[in-house]
């Protein structure tokens, strides 16, 4: 792609992050045009491109939007949108970042050095718990993280979690998610052997203190593994405080299932297990799940026994009922890992990459249906945040 026009503005930054974004370049020739009053960020891999692009678009729900006018030269991976302001972090320049909409252009507010973290999480009204994710810390079961205060937006802690030990060295981790509860932190893990070719047929989660940050206990069930996949969380609570557990890419693959741990309770229910495997027909990867509230979640799904390189299907998952449904929205077919955005009017984004094309479809939770919405040309939507408003 040809270098193009920079997008963002810029508040009080140094010189060193004015050289860094004079590198973010639009796609197409044309001058930026003001985003208007509101505005999504996708994060885009263009047709047959490795390097990512950043799109915007003012809505999510209809219309089409084109890869022509994204901006170039910036990693822009798992954002978060909380309290109008979006929030990133770039592994490349090892920085967090803040932006706001001023003028009709995304602006950067301040950015700050990544210490030990890097995936960014609400905790509690008045901090994030970051922490680092990814193959860095799947295996050795040591998990970096950052405390990020969200008034000055700076690092007022950083540490590491350090998961109990395997039985021998010959095991390693494969960690999960990283979900946080009543002033606990929970990590899930199983143990693989380190040449791949089994694993403990075991599901762990350590605990944590939120405010300590201590390690309290381990708790473990024997009827399956793998309770989450590498950094993509899996966990939600229901309304009662229940919390539900989807177990995920277990290595090797095995039966699908829901654990819970029920509310004021320290570990897995005995009397509760809900079978996806027989829901789905066969045993497949779950990755993201979104909480919907009342123990209700859409779950994404991945199918190995589909002869393409990617086949993902959306789900609606009542676990408390012990009910799955396939939503309509056509199966994902290029691209790894997708993510949910709860949007205004109670609805939730969710991403299709098809072979006609990449659009947004929109789950309605009031009536349970499923609507297509934007159509995105010429690039395949990764994830997206927001909205971020004046």
């Amino acid at each position: 792609m040809a270098i193009k026009k920079s997008i963002f503005g810029f508040t009080a930054i140094s010189l060193l992050t004015v050289a860094l974004f004079s590198a973010c370049k639009k796609t197409n020739d044309s001058d930026p045009t003001d985003l208007g009053s509101q505005v999504y960020t996708l994060s885009v891999y263009p047709q047959g491109a490795e390097e990512m692009v950043l799109g915007l678009t003012s809505s999510l729900t209809s219309g089409q939007e084109s890869v022509a006018n994204a901006y170039e030269g910036y990693n822009f991976v798992d954002p978060k949108t909380i309290d109008n302001a979006l929030y990133s972090s770039d592994r490349d320049a090892k920085l967090y970042r803040k932006f706001k909409m001023s003028n009709g252009k995304l602006v950067i507010e301040k950015e700050i050095p990544i210490v030990n973290g890097f995936t960014i999480l609400e905790f509690g009204h008045d901090k994030f718990l970051s922490y680092l994710g990814g193959d860095e810390f799947a295996y050795t079961g040591v998990i970096g993280f950052d405390v990020i205060d969200k008034a000055s937006f700076s690092v007022t802690r950083s540490g590491q979690f350090d998961l109990p030990r395997p039985p021998s060295d010959d095991f390693i981790y494969y960690v999960g998610g990283v979900y946080i509860h009543n002033e606990k932190i929970y990590i899930t893990y199983e143990l693989v052997k380190s040449d791949w070719s089994s694993a403990i047929e075991t599901a762990y989660v350590a605990i944590y203190n939120a405010s300590s940050f201590a390690f309290e206990s381990v708790i473990s069930d024997n009827r399956t593994k793998g309770l989450g996949c590498k950094e993509d969380t899996k966990i939600y609570a229901a309304d009662n405080g229940d919390i539900y557990f989807v177990n995920g890419r277990q290595f090797p693959l095995g039966t699908n299932c829901v654990l819970r741990i029920k509310n004021g309770e320290s570990n897995f229910d005995q009397s509760y297990f809900f079978n996806l495997t027989n829901t789905f027909g066969h045993e497949m990867y779950t990755y993201q799940t979104h909480d919907l509230g009342g123990g209700k979640a859409i779950m994404l799904t991945y199918d190995p026994n589909i002869t393409t390189d990617y086949y993902y299907e959306y789900w609606l998952i009542d676990a408390p009922g012990k009910i799955c449904t396939k939503l309509n929205v056509p199966p994902s077919t290029d691209i790894d890992y997708r993510y949910m955005l709860d949007i205004p009017g109670n609805k939730v984004a969710l991403i299709s990459n098809t072979s006609t094309g990449s659009f947004i479809y929109i789950y309605d939770k009031d009536t349970g249906t499923v609507s297509k919405g934007l159509e995105y040309t010429g690039g395949l939507i990764y994830d997206i945040s927001g909205p971020l408003t004046e």
